[in-house]
């Protein structure tokens, strides 16, 4: 009777993972062009607030989407056909700015030195601040 009862308990608790897994796996993706983005701020003012206190900074914008304005500083291409590109925007530092990552299908390419505004999730700073999952907005 106690084997029953463990045998039973050990599939029932293998069920209830096998279904979390089958959930997580299939959960739809964030669309994040179709949110209303939570703050308007410009790429340097972003940047600034980073740098001067991380944590109050992660508390305001991480995880939620913005719309940054910049500078374009630098883009970089994807290696390969299954990312899109990078656009990193001017941060008032020579070395690091804001970086945001587009899919390969809404992939961009615009001019260096070209003021752009983009929308995107913030996921933080590494060395730049990152957004994700990018849009480039119609002024």
């Amino acid at each position: 009777m106690k084997k029953r009862i463990i045998i039973t308990s050990i599939l029932a608790i293998v069920l209830a993972g096998a279904l979390g897994v089958y959930y997580v796996y299939n959960k739809p993706h964030r669309d994040v062009k179709g949110e209303t983005a939570f703050v308007s701020v410009d790429a340097k003012q972003l940047f600034e607030e980073y740098s001067k206190n991380e944590a109050a900074a992660n508390k305001k914008y991480l995880d939620k989407v913005i719309i940054v304005k910049g500078t374009v500083k630098e883009v970089i291409l994807p290696t390969d056909n299954k990312g899109g590109a990078t656009i990193v925007l001017e941060s008032g530092d020579e070395m690091f700015g804001v970086s945001c990552g587009f899919d390969a299908k809404d992939s961009q390419n615009p001019a260096v030195g070209s003021t752009i505004t983009i929308k995107g999730a913030c996921t933080g700073m590494t060395t730049d601040v990152v957004l994700n999952k990018c849009s480039i907005q119609k002024p």
